[in-house]
């Protein structure tokens, strides 16, 4: 049987789906056989910059076109 999975930090997520043939979940329904990865400091800051970067250049470019109209 497949499960679902949303958690793209467990080291058994591949796709969408829990790639362990049997799972066991805790009384609120969370999976008690997760396993997360680790995302160094220091590249997840940097990730952010970039991501934070690129999203105010489109805003920017957004609100020339705004201008535009």
């Amino acid at each position: 049987m497949r499960v679902m999975c949303e958690n793209q930090f467990c080291v058994y997520w591949s796709e969408d789906t829990c790639t362990l043939r049997k799972i066991s979940l805790d009384a609120v329904g969370a999976c008690r056989d997760c396993v997360t990865v680790e995302v160094p400091k220091d590249f997840l800051a940097q990730k952010r910059q970039e991501l934070l970067s690129e999203l105010r250049e489109r805003e920017a470019r957004w609100g020339e076109e705004a201008l535009d109209l």
